[in-house]
């Protein structure tokens, strides 16, 4: 056996391991779920979520644990026991295998996390992420090794859903600024008293809308990076953005129930598809459509996300934040641009050609669900009832309900959410202190 060569996994191999990347995915949203709508009566490890998550991985190991014995058995040496850029994805599984074990002593020693901070930040979930990243990724990582690009939406799957399922666990660590997991640019979901710092009030319409900006910016520079350094080897074919986007958002989604903003990534993704096959037909030079890609692809992301907004409910937000958002996500895009993609390297990308007739076809096709639902739910509340996403209630905390008048009075609102009157804060809660009579004579 030559010492230069690797080996080659089969297309059902490929297609095994995308699979059981699928069911940890999913192992990963139902125990999101689990976490955001059982909480505190979870047990602290052994559930039937996590079971589904341990047990697709457990299968991914013994494949690639197979892989690699049999092509040990070859003759292979120790460092190319597998595909060119499934390495990290070996180091992946047994690091994935040790965080399961940190994960199960911090649960049952710390117990359960209610709140999404300590749910997305927690070590232990970290290190899952981070390992579940590293083995999700080798199909994407090996296609920069092929000489020769797959041809066909089929053989090209495995790969998209690997770039897909690579974004998805850090999208779920970024759950707290992702507008798409907490919509801030809601006016029906801000937060709808005031908090109070050092005896001053931070009022919640500038909370909502720092939030949402910042939440924009991350997510939006996030997604342009993966797409801009997938654009440096590999065109996604019609279609392949739109499935990567809404594959990105659904598990999110589903963890919250807010159903809706799948319909909105996926006419969005589409929208995206049209307009880069369209600049493609009009001719634009490799240069021009990566600077075109740069811009328009946070820009469209989210002024899509806006309309949408705009149509399950209504923004508090001004003219001023709106375009001067949608200015700063175009001149990052920009920027980013011009760093991932220079301009000596944009003459090397490989543009598909066509690609206008099908795209036209899809975007169609989603209008016209979008066009079927707004039938179906034709008022603006039936839709924010039904589908609009809703924060995490460990998140929220509500003014205790004797205090209210004092709240009222110091804020001139009246529009408070009141989950029931017997839910109260305790005595020595921030706010007892910035609105007792001591400080108030």
């Amino acid at each position: 056996m030559s010492k230069h060569l690797y080996p080659h996994f089969k297309p059902s191999t490929e297609w095994l391991i995308t699979i059981m990347s699928l069911f940890m995915i999913f192992g990963i949203a139902i125990d999101g779920w689990a976490h955001n709508h059982i909480g505190v009566d979870l047990h602290p490890f052994f559930t039937p979520y996590h079971a589904v998550l341990y047990g697709s991985y457990g299968i991914t190991a013994l494949i690639f644990f197979y892989e690699a014995f049999k092509n040990h058995q070859k003759g292979f040496s120790f460092r190319k026991l597998l595909p060119k850029g499934y390495g990290l994805s070996m180091i992946g599984i047994i690091a994935f295998g040790l965080a399961g074990f940190f994960d199960m002593i911090w649960h049952l020693f710390l117990g359960v996390e209610i709140v999404t901070m300590d749910i997305t930040l927690s070590p232990a979930h970290l290190l899952l992420a981070f390992s579940g990243m590293a083995i999700m990724s080798g199909a994407w990582r090996s296609l920069w090794h092929h000489r020769e690009l797959p041809v066909g939406l089929w053989n090209q799957l495995p790969f998209i859903f690997s770039f897909a399922f690579t974004l998805m666990p850090l999208l779920f660590m970024l759950q707290w600024a992702n507008p798409w997991v907490y919509p801030w640019v809601d006016v029906t979901q801000e937060i709808v008293y005031p908090y109070f710092i050092a005896g001053g009030i931070l009022d919640a319409e500038f909370l909502g809308v720092a939030m949402g900006a910042a939440g924009m910016l991350i997510i939006g520079t996030l997604l342009t990076i993966a797409f801009l350094h997938s654009l440096k080897r590999f065109m996604f074919p019609v279609g392949g953005i739109a499935l990567t986007l809404v594959f990105s958002a659904s598990y999110l989604i589903f963890m919250r129930d807010g159903y809706s903003v799948i319909l909105y990534v996926l006419i969005v993704g589409l929208v995206l598809e049209w307009v880069f096959a369209m600049v493609r037909k009009l001719g634009a030079s490799k240069l021009l459509f990566v600077r075109l890609f740069s811009v328009l692809f946070p820009l469209i992301l989210w002024l899509g996300y806006f309309a949408w907004i705009n149509v399950v409910s209504s923004t508090t937000w001004s003219m001023h934040v709106f375009t001067g958002e949608l200015f700063l996500l175009a001149a990052t895009g920009f920027l980013l641009g011009h760093v991932i993609i220079p301009d000596k390297d944009a003459a090397s990308i490989e543009l598909p050609r066509g690609g206008t007739t099908t795209s036209s076809f899809l975007l169609l096709c989603g209008i016209s669900v979008f066009g079927v639902l707004m039938y179906l739910l034709p008022t603006q509340t039936s839709l924010h009832t039904i589908l609009q996403p809703q924060f995490n209630r460990a998140d929220l905390v509500q003014p205790p309900v004797e205090l209210l008048p004092t709240v009222r009075e110091f804020t001139g609102r009246d529009d408070f959410i009141i989950y029931g009157e017997e839910e109260t804060l305790p005595e020595n809660h921030h706010l007892y202190d910035v609105l007792s009579d001591d400080h108030h004579e």
